[in-house]
């Protein structure tokens, strides 16, 4: 079956190798279906499908739904920056740095704790 599709002449490449970034390009570009037992991908404004077997077999991933996504969520904004809407770059430096201060002083303290 995988070899007469299109992907068949994978077969005859002496090694393959995964690629994380054309996956990921391809499942950005996921549409959604009410079939259960196939994927459509948009890719240059023509539609894609592949069978859960044929997903399977071109990307090393197991099947399945769509998961929602809570675009509302503003954790990050709300939790460093104070719910500011506009962040400047050094703003944005200045918390980023201080979350790795903060990693290696909790490191610190466990690493403290082990030997006593």
């Amino acid at each position: 079956m995988f070899r007469k599709s299109c992907f068949g002449h994978f077969l005859l490449l002496p090694e393959l190798r995964f690629s994380a970034q054309i996956v990921h390009q391809l499942l950005l570009r996921q549409c959604e279906t009410k079939k259960d037992n196939e994927i459509w991908i948009l890719l240059k404004s023509k539609g894609l499908r592949f069978s859960k077997e044929e997903f399977a077999l071109i990307t090393g991933l197991s099947f399945g739904p769509i998961t929602k996504c809570d675009k509302k969520s503003l954790r990050i904004r709300d939790t460093y920056f104070k719910g500011e809407n506009k962040v400047r770059n050094d703003e944005l430096e200045k918390v980023f740095l201080s979350l790795g201060e903060e990693k290696k002083k909790k490191k610190n303290k466990k690493n403290k704790k082990k030997r006593i």
